[in-house]
């Protein structure tokens, strides 16, 4: 269980905001409504329960401390901060649009507009109203009151699509898809200026500056104007004094409004990747601005310390001034539920029990796993029961392990009887002692062990107690061995075996492809696998269940030295026989009465791990009878036979000849050799040359397979195939250039491997950025052809060699990212986008280019991650949340998936 990391001022102020909605829909109050004290008074009357006058003024009415004394002499404004969504916008648009059945462009009088403005509850002022529903400038609105005579347009900035006239739901639907992909366009043009650019909330801009940032991000999706109001919030005279060069300086986003969901996004991200707890310190200031660089988008400092890591304005500047450390997320409280079932998970989980004593290093283990953000003793305390003591000793090294979950009861020297412990509970105890310390049934041990096992298990239990529920011991026997070191006990002799437990470990012995039927063991080989497979099982009841040695028979094998059969007269059950036999003909596109040849039998064979032996797999799975098989198989005296003469259907044969010809120009084209090509596609060396003939006259591109196939030769130190040479016209300088080739992969990866040890150790020397250039170059040289050679490993090396030695090389940025791209790689080439627009001397064209390569491959992020998730059946709506895209987007991407394919859709 994870509670919300959410500060619990955040949760507060979330109630009190749907309290002050309530508010001010029961009044119909409008932003920026004027009251007087008495009217101030009755409204704390009626909605301040529990908060003073001046958390009520600025909570609910946005008044500070000041506006409460002008108050009482004078009216003030009310709702100064209060936000109204595009949603409701829209919402109110279409509202008002049906109603009054409104067109485009329209003209309307002063007085139509208070019609208009009444009709409709909405907290916007009538001049609000007028900007934001029916496009009117707020100067307009003063002018036609004035004279009433004149008139106004409406709605000339409004969408066509508000004035459809289709079904409200659905153009509401279609409406907030609109407004949420605007929206979220809008959010990463902000975060690419904000991380590109290192400008904050509150940062100012030169006018050459707004200009550049202008060309670069909004030139092509926003006039001048717009992008400076809403991508840089500035207001409209802002925006004009800017844009016409009246100022020299500007601040961008003053007023921005900072969504609650937004800053929780942000901090799980934080908290998550960092690996963050309650109450964590952080010692300098670097590391703040570590964490800030690389998470707080557009974030002033202020606001990430505040709202992203719970530190105070005074601990932020003390940390700032190098005065003191601060100490992060103090404002999450943790729930107490969340330490008790998070005790029962662990419980439930992990190999635990009452008193079990654990080293500080499998402390750190768990809390990892279940911590979640939680402090460290309060998670030692609250849910392993480790007192702060003991667990300050233990975490220091004064203690090498201490006990957990002991507060069982309250008298901790009362011995624990039968009824204070749960069945399940004890159950579990007797299973971890019997797994931890390999004990099988009809064990035999001493005292001495028993008193072993006691210390380590037995916490506040008698030993009568411990004897009899966990080991199966009696009274009276365990008095024997106490008393007698000479003498030993049997123990778990009632321990049940289910047929369940016996199945799980056939299952075991019978996948790991040790052993099959025809084998024959000795006593040294059963012991072997007895001590991997055995479990809890005796020895004969490993042979008998497991094995199929008769008791008889393991008695000659270890007192005689002899060998005898394993899983014989062992009664297979159809279901396994069915269950391998679908799995290989589903597996395989297998048919009734297909020919297959010993090499393609034998791949058949090493496909699926199992207690057959060739012959007995050959003859109850693919119904072929022992003559047969070792006809073709052992003697080799024929090329094919025929499978599956009782089962299967002809419903696979035409899909198993598709897939051998795609099969065979693939392994063909990626230089395969005929006998790998043969066992793969169960085609005769006289039938793959026929067919191989049939593709080299349809014009298949035969110098990049000679090129393919000899360096696979060479790279698996194998001589070339004589009718090879001959067929692909193989010249000893062929020959001679592909080792030149693969010398130079082999040289490459020298090189890649000493370029990941100057990147990984940080060596910055010239001769360092030397070598990596030379990396580089290499790699722009062997790849300018063909990127799909590429290996994974060389795309990450050259990924951290560029962004390591920071570059303002355009050739290097373009033949990474173009790699990237043919890679599919989108990711990463948008990363590298991020990290190489940061470069200060970068040219404007260059970054206009790159931000524009980075809007296509966000998309294509999307696009890629929504064609995954439709194809794991996620539902629409949770497919357009996490990806951004539209509704009409995503249907179109289920239709393409189902007519071409996932794979086809994703190139």
């Amino acid at each position: 269980m994870k509670f919300s990391a959410e500060k619990q001022t955040s949760i507060k102020a979330r109630a009190l905001k749907t309290r002050r909605q309530k508010m001010i829909k029961e009044e119909k109050f409008h932003i920026n409504d004027l009251i007087d004290y008495n009217e101030f008074l009755r409204l704390y009357e009626k909605y301040g329960n529990g908060l003073n006058k001046e958390e009520f003024a600025r909570s609910f009415l946005d008044l500070k401390k000041q506006d409460l004394y002008i108050l009482k002499n004078d009216r003030c404004r009310i709702l100064k901060q209060e936000n109204i969504s595009e949603f409701e916008i829209a919402h109110l648009k279409i509202e008002l649009i049906r109603m009054f059945n409104l067109k485009k462009g329209e003209v309307v009088s002063y007085e139509k507009l208070e019609e208009l403005y009444n009709s409709l509850q909405t907290k916007l002022s009538l001049i609000m109203f007028a900007e934001k529903i029916l496009d009117i400038p707020a100067h307009f609105v003063s002018c036609i009151k004035s004279n009433q005579s004149k008139n106004t347009i409406i709605l000339s900035k409004t969408d066509s699509i508000f004035f459809k006239r289709e079904d409200i739901s659905k153009l509401t639907r279609e409406l907030e898809e609109k407004i949420s992909k605007d929206l979220l366009n809008i959010r990463e043009i902000k975060e690419c200026i904000s991380i590109d650019r290192n400008l904050h909330i509150g940062d100012k801009i030169s006018v050459n500056e707004f200009e550049e940032i202008y060309e670069i991000y909004g030139k092509s999706g926003f006039s001048k104007y717009d992008f400076a109001r809403i991508i840089l919030g500035l207001t409209d005279a802002k925006s004009r004094q800017i844009i016409n060069k009246k100022t020299d300086f500007i601040e961008i986003w003053k007023n921005e409004i900072i969504n609650s969901s937004y800053l929780l996004k942000i901090r799980n991200k934080v908290i998550h990747e960092e690996k963050l707890h309650i109450k964590d310190k952080l010692k300098t200031y670097d590391d703040f601005r570590k964490l800030f660089e690389k998470y707080a988008a557009i974030l002033s400092e202020e606001i990430f310390a505040d709202e992203i890591l719970d530190m105070s304005k005074t601990s932020y500047k003390n940390l700032k001034n190098g005065k003191s450390e601060a100490v992060i997320l103090s404002d999450i409280v943790v729930p107490d539920e969340f330490w008790e079932k998070t005790k029962k998970k662990i419980k439930k989980k992990e190999d635990t029990y009452g008193g079990k004593r654990i080293t500080y290093a499998e402390f750190l283990e768990i809390y990892k796993k279940y911590g979640y953000i939680t402090l460290d003793s309060d998670f030692a305390l609250n849910v392993l029961q480790i007192s702060k003591n003991e667990f300050y000793a233990l975490k220091r090294g004064e203690y090498l392990t201490v006990r957990i979950f002991t507060s069982k009861i309250e008298n901790s020297n009362k011995k624990l009887k039968d009824e204070d412990y749960d069945t399940n509970e004890l159950r579990k105890l007797r299973n971890i002692i019997i797994k931890e310390n390999k004990l099988h049934i009809n064990d035999s041990i001493s005292g001495e062990k028993f008193n072993e096992l006691y210390d380590k298990y037995g916490f506040r239990m008698s030993k009568k107690f411990f004897a009899n529920r966990m080991l199966d011991i009696k009274d009276y026997r365990l008095d024997e061995i106490l008393r007698d070191k000479n003498k030993n006990t049997r123990i778990l002799l009632d321990e049940n075996i289910s047929k369940e437990y016996i199945g799980t470990i056939r299952k075991k012995v019978f996948t790991s492809g040790e052993h099959v039927t025809e084998d024959m063991i000795d006593y040294n080989e059963f012991l072997r696998l007895y001590r991997i497979y055995g479990g809890k099982l005796s020895e004969r009841q490993f042979a008998e269940n497991i094995l199929f040695i008769s008791n008889d028979n393991l008695g000659e094998i270890r007192e005689k030295g002899k060998k005898t059969r394993i899983f014989a007269n062992m009664n297979i059950s159809d279901a396994y026989v069915a269950n391998i036999k679908s799995k290989i003909i589903n597996r395989n596109l297998l048919y009734h009465n297909q020919n297959i040849t010993p090499l393609f039998f034998r791949r058949l064979y090493n496909q699926i791990k199992t207690i057959f032996s060739e012959a007995d797999f050959a003859r109850e799975i693919l119904e072929v009878s022992r003559q047969v098989y070792g006809k073709a198989c052992r003697r080799e005296q024929s090329e094919t036979f025929r499978i599956l003469s009782v089962s299967g259907t002809y419903e696979n044969k035409n899909k198993f000849q598709k897939w051998q010809n795609t099969t065979l120009k693939k392994l063909l084209d990626n230089g395969f050799s005929y006998t790998e090509i043969e066992e793969t596609t169960n085609l005769t060396h006289k039938e793959l040359l026929e067919r191989v003939d049939d593709l080299y006259k349809s014009g298949i591109d035969v110098s990049n397979i000679k090129r393919k196939y000899i360096s696979r030769r060479l790279r698996q130190k194998q001589e070339i195939e004589e009718d090879r040479r001959l067929l692909l016209n193989i010249s000893d300088e062929d020959i001679s250039v592909a080792k030149k080739a693969v010398a130079e992969e082999i040289k490459l990866k020298k090189i890649e491997s000493k370029c990941k040890k100057i990147t990984d150790e940080f060596i910055e020397t010239r001769y360092s950025k030397e070598y990596l250039k030379k990396y580089v170059e290499l790699c722009k040289e062997k790849y300018k052809e063909d990127y799909s050679q590429m290996t994974e490993d060389t795309l990450e090396c050259l990924h951290t060699v560029l962004e390591f030695l920071e570059e303002n090389n355009i050739e290097y940025i373009k033949f990474f990212i173009q790699a990237c791209i043919e890679k599919n790689s989108f990711k990463r080439a948008n990363e590298f986008i991020t990290f190489t627009m940061q470069e200060p001397n970068l040219q404007i064209d260059t970054r206009k280019s790159l931000n524009e390569l980075r809007t296509y491959l966000r998309y294509a992020i999307k696009r890629k991650r929504a064609i995954d998730m439709v194809y794991l059946g996620k539902e629409i709506e949770e497919i357009i949340h996490f990806t951004g895209l539209t509704e009409i987007e995503v249907i179109e991407l289920s239709k393409k998936i189902q007519e071409e394919g996932k794979d086809k859709v994703k190139n």
